[in-house]
């Protein structure tokens, strides 16, 4: 299983491949972000940080050391210079590509056939 190293200051974390029991982990935590009450700007920051972030730091971590409690509430998460928490969370994608957000695919607008019109049969050669 591949792993990484993050260092800050009295902060270190090892980062791992995902287990099945990782990857559940975090499906989990993306779960737990997602069902965050979020109306005020703040919270909505905090909540995509939860969902996207926090989730992939921390299921992906097998070591860790500096930390006053683990797994880190988020609040405290959110506390961590940020490059610490850009190179974390590099790290937990990286070693877990499939984790990676993706965007919705566009839906296809146009007919593929050029000719045809919604709700109506088109005719092709053969039927």
């Amino acid at each position: 299983m591949e792993q990484r190293t993050v260092e800050y200051k009295d902060y270190k974390v090892v980062v791992a491949e995902a287990t099945v029991r990782m990857g559940m982990k975090h499906t989990m935590l993306v779960s737990e972000g997602v069902r965050r009450d979020a109306t005020e700007k703040d919270e909505v920051i905090d909540k995509l940080i939860a969902v996207y972030t926090y989730s992939a730091c921390i299921a992906a971590t097998v070591e860790h050391d500096g930390f006053k409690e683990w797994p880190v509430p988020l609040e405290d998460f959110l506390l961590f210079p940020e490059g610490f928490v850009v190179d974390w969370e590099r790290a937990a994608y990286e070693l877990n590509p499939h984790w990676m957000p993706t965007a919705p695919e566009e839906e296809d607008t146009e007919p593929k056939n050029p000719s045809a019109q919604p709700g109506k049969p088109t005719l092709t050669k053969g039927s």
